[in-house]
């Protein structure tokens, strides 16, 4: 699905992944136990 992203694209993804806040959120969700298997992507 698209290529890498380039220049202010890739600057302000960089950005919002750096933030605090996020990586919090990205942590809680990589910790979440229950499922809902028609939301989860097998790859």
């Amino acid at each position: 699905m698209g290529g890498p992203l380039q220049g202010a694209a890739r600057d302000y993804a960089d950005a919002i992944l750096a933030l605090p806040a996020l990586r919090a959120w990205v942590a809680d969700a990589l910790a979440e136990t229950e499922r809902i298997e028609m939301f989860e992507q097998n790859e």
